[in-house]
This record gives structure tokens, C-alpha cells and sequence, in this order.
């Protein structure tokens, strides 16, 4: 699993193998829709790709035993661009399609801040 993750450019993502649950938060603060999220199942069994506005938050979870998944963008990534919050926000409630116990995330992304925390910088 890769927790959330924004972006100051806007991206095209793909599961090209396998299948993925895709989750766009929009953390855009100026946005009526900000806090809310949409949850996409992606890959083999539905082809599709995702757009993620800049400013939104990208976060997917692999629930095959293998995935690819690739980003198109419209920047190249840059250190200390991108920030991040936590994937199990209570205040986004994201429902992720596996338990928590079965969640494997980098040590990076389980320190990512709260929604609350990201919003203070």
C-alpha cells in the first residue's frame, strides 16, 4: 500500500497488471469538495485510468498478489515537493478494502501526519 500522497502537478495513473484500489482525496483547500475521496477498483478485471488533480491526494492499495502501476505527469518529481498525510485519516474515513492488519506500508508512510497536522503547514 502507498499512503496519500499530494502532488503539486497533476497525474494519470494506471494499473496496468493485476488489480488496485485507487483513492483520490482532494486536499485542495479551496475546493467544495475538500476532505472527500473516491475509491476506484482498477486493472485487469477494469480498465480504466485515473486523473488526480494537483493538490490531490493519491493513495492505492495493491489487492492482487502482484500489480504494475504506472503515473504519467505533468512535472518531473522534485525533493520536498510532494507532501503527505496519513492513510487512515479519521477525519477522510477512507474504507480500504482490506483490514488494517493485512496493510503492509512503508515506515515513511505510516509517519505521515494527520489530515489536521498537513493543514498547520
Amino acid at each position: 500500500m502507498r499512503g496519500i500522497h499530494i502532488a503539486p502537478w497533476d497525474k494519470l495513473v494506471t494499473a496496468v497488471s493485476g488489480k488496485v484500489q485507487q483513492v483520490v482525496v482532494d486536499l485542495r483547500k479551496d475546493s467544495p469538495t475538500f476532505g472527500k475521496y473516491v475509491s476506484v477498483d482498477m486493472g485487469e478485471e477494469n480498465w480504466v485510468s485515473v486523473f488526480i488533480p494537483a493538490g490531490c491526494g493519491n493513495s492505492f492499495l495493491v489487492l492482487s498478489e502482484q500489480a504494475d502501476y504506472t503515473y504519467l505527469a505533468t512535472d518531473y518529481w522534485e525533493a520536498g515537493k510532494e507532501k503527505s498525510i496519513i492513510y487512515n485519516d479519521p477525519k477522510i474515513g477512507i474504507s480500504w478494502e482490506l483490514p488494517n492488519e493485512e496493510l503492509l506500508l512503508s515506515d515513511k508512510d505510516l509517519e505521515n501526519p494527520t489530515l489536521e497536522e498537513y493543514l498547520k503547514d
